[in-house]
């Protein structure tokens, strides 16, 4: 995190409402502020090499390369930089393997504004985020 500035958030998903709602989201918060936003992997890639975000929301289905596939891209590329996933695909299916990957975390797009928020806290914070079923 910055050590005297807003955390700082990159939003990466290819439907513009949905980007916008999670751009307000995040902006709400006092501490935090979307820094930039991507629609596809290699736009993902360059956002991530010139803003440095604290943290990456990281859609799971993204045209061309999919989210797991990017994950591992930025895994390599900034190893300290957490992602959280967020995705309409049920979690019982991908979270695990997300995790494994080098996720911090995994929540469904249904879930209500609050409980995203409670997310991207908690893994900034070091933690995982996961449902209660899946933890």
């Amino acid at each position: 995190m910055q050590p005297n500035g807003p955390i700082r958030v990159l939003i990466v998903d290819d439907h513009p409402v949905f980007r916008a709602g999670l751009t307000g989201l995040v902006n709400l918060e006092a501490d935090m502020l979307v820094c930039g936003e991507a629609n596809d992997a290699i736009q993902a890639m360059q956002a991530l090499e010139k803003l440095r975000p604290d943290l990456v929301l990281l859609d799971m289905s993204l045209p061309g390369k999919g989210g797991l596939e990017l994950l591992k891209d930025i895994r390599a590329f900034c190893s300290q930089t957490p992602v959280l996933i967020i995705s309409m695909h049920d979690e019982t299916l991908y979270a695990e393997r997300i995790i494994r990957a080098g996720g911090r975390g995994y929540i469904m797009k249904q879930e209500g504004p609050e409980k995203i928020v409670q997310a991207v806290r908690k893994v900034l914070e070091g933690g995982i985020s996961v449902s209660e079923r899946i933890a």
